[in-house]
């Protein structure tokens, strides 16, 4: 199975997908269309070669921190093999990649595969969604925050003790600045 973007190729593939695994709640052609070449979305597909066996959307909210699972689909005779997972993980570090420290999604209520997914993979309920979907079926809000990888950079910050009531703002400065000399 081969994870990788999509590509404007993989755009009738990806509307008979949605038409196929979704009664509502479906992404229009024309919205396929606009994530797939926006810079404020990310499409990624699982392509067995000879067809794609699923796709995961992620949005990124601009001057946030946040981004958002916003719709994943696995067909049913691929399903079982992990896919899932992986589109979330590729998910997750494409979302840390650009930036963005915590992802959320929301879920059908019914569907209790995906909940534990989720819940394995380290995703906390956040809040019940009372008639979400087009059908009324409740959903919930899920929410992971993300660990950047790699090593952390301490810089040594001196520690001005605040002298009178007023100086926070003037001690802070005056931290950042040495600690800013400190590395050049």
């Amino acid at each position: 199975m081969d994870f990788r973007l999509a590509k404007s190729a993989d755009l009738a593939a990806l509307n008979a997908l949605e038409q196929q695994l979704f009664e509502g709640d479906k992404i229009s052609p024309r919205q396929m269309k606009r994530f797939l070449h926006s810079s404020h979305s990310v499409l990624f597909v699982a392509d067995s070669g000879d067809q794609l066996a699923g796709y995961a959307l992620l949005l990124f909210h601009q001057g946030t921190q946040l981004s958002r699972l916003y719709s994943i689909a696995v067909k049913p005779d691929f399903r079982g093999r992990r896919i899932a997972q992986m589109l979330v993980e590729q998910c997750e570090r494409a979302a840390l990649d650009q930036g963005f420290t915590t992802l959320r999604l929301e879920v059908r209520e019914d569907n209790i595969p995906a909940i534990k997914l989720y819940e394995r993979m380290g995703y906390q309920t956040l809040k019940c969604l009372i008639h979400y979907y087009d059908d009324l079926c409740d959903g919930r809000r899920m929410q992971k925050r993300l660990i950047p990888h790699g090593p952390k950079v301490l810089l040594p910050m001196p520690l001005y003790v605040q002298t009178t009531p007023f100086t926070c703002g003037a001690a802070c400065l005056l931290m950042s600045f040495s600690g800013l000399d400190a590395c050049f």
